[in-house]
């Protein structure tokens, strides 16, 4: 098992049944947590989906946006991230705040591509921000061609620019939030039922 050293930086969470609890993590050299103010506008956002909806943090890093997807009352709740360490540290966390959060340790599109729970999901996609003219494009046909996922889901796309991609058949770009430097791309699925064949409307 790995083990980090040295200091922990911490995130104050701001809603439900963990708000104004504190959220330690190990900085990383590309981990960038998502600011408070545009945490607070995403859960805005997204508080009505809370009944409905499961909660996937595809780059967790710090965690906040899962604990905080968590705290609302979203379930399931997965937190996922590449790094070894990052992980174990995000179920320290989960288990320090007795936070029912299932952390998972794969790369963002093979998660998507291996899949989960079969539902309605939010899925936040907040990558390093010098990788996102690749990441979500390819992350945004990994969502089409996944039939866990289910219409009425969506995919939370977060980077600097608001000039965000087209989607491909499957997936609708909802609207553009900005924050500052940061912005908000919400992609819904809606997927199409087959068309009826000639053969199957004759009898």
């Amino acid at each position: 098992m790995s083990r980090k050293k040295g200091p922990r930086s911490r995130i104050r969470l701001h809603r439900g049944t963990l708000g104004g609890r504190f959220l330690h993590f190990y900085d990383e050299p590309e981990m960038r947590p998502t600011l408070a103010r545009v945490r607070e506008a995403v859960c805005s956002m997204i508080a009505d989906y809370r009944d409905s909806h499961g909660f996937i943090d595809l780059c967790s890093g710090s965690g906040a946006m899962a604990f905080e997807a968590f705290s609302m009352g979203f379930k399931p709740v997965y937190a996922n991230d590449l790094q070894e360490a990052v992980v174990e540290n995000l179920q320290r966390e989960a288990d320090a705040l007795d936070a029912a959060i299932k952390t998972s340790r794969a790369d963002a599109f093979r998660f998507v591509r291996r899949g989960c729970e079969q539902g309605v999901w939010l899925i936040y996609g907040d990558p390093p921000f010098q990788n996102t003219a690749k990441f979500h494009p390819k992350m945004l046909r990994y969502i089409s061609e996944a039939d866990w996922i289910q219409t009425g889901s969506y995919y939370l796309a977060e980077q600097e620019k608001a000039d965000f991609p087209e989607p491909p058949a499957g997936l609708v770009l909802e609207k553009v939030k900005k924050y500052g430097r940061i912005a908000i791309g919400v992609y819904r699925v809606e997927r199409r039922e087959p068309e009826p064949s000639a053969e199957a409307s004759e009898t």
